[in-house]
């Protein structure tokens, strides 16, 4: 599977409260089946992305880990 992700944003170290009305508003612009990239530095984001994804059914297709930084791919539901 092709990891081109339509958009890619870099939430830095945003809490779960602010990332999850971010990533919501971002997902609304793409179209059903579309990759969404979300760069995080946050250590919490590696449990609160996953979790997020599974309450609101869009698929978690990769996490990628580099050094501080979490590369999340997202595929729209």
């Amino acid at each position: 599977m092709s990891l081109d992700a339509k958009k890619v944003i870099d939430t830095g170290c945003l809490s779960c409260a602010a990332l999850y009305p971010k990533i919501k508003n971002e997902l609304e612009t793409l179209d059903k089946g579309e990759v969404f990239e979300i760069i995080s530095n946050s250590p919490a984001s590696s449990k609160d992305i996953p979790a997020w994804c599974r309450m609101t059914r869009n698929e978690l297709v990769k996490t990628i880990e580099e050094g501080e930084k979490i590369r999340f791919y997202i595929k729209k539901s």
